[in-house]
């Protein structure tokens, strides 16, 4: 969902965990670990996302022997600033 900030820009906020490689997949397929788990802000105009500025950058591979990675969800909190929970 996009927020509105004060200074008049519109931003959505994007979590992903990206590929090693750029290959969906590959990290069950070929073994490649992910490059992280990534949080993004973009500005959103005239529907479209644009400018993209990496806030968070955490490792995608997990310290456990589930070999599962990370799932967060994002909120823009009352005090403005972002929250990301990772499970």
């Amino acid at each position: 969902m996009p927020f509105k900030h004060l200074n008049g820009k519109t931003y959505a906020f994007l979590s992903c965990t990206e590929s090693g490689n750029g290959e969906d997949g590959s990290d069950t397929d070929d073994q490649i670990d992910p490059r992280g788990n990534r949080l993004y802000r973009y500005e959103y105009v005239n529907g479209q996302l644009i400018n993209p500025l990496l806030l968070l950058d955490l490792t995608a591979t997990p310290i456990n022997s589930k070999g599962k990675h990370n799932g967060g969800k994002v909120l823009v909190g009352l005090d403005n600033n972002i929250h990301f929970r990772i499970d």
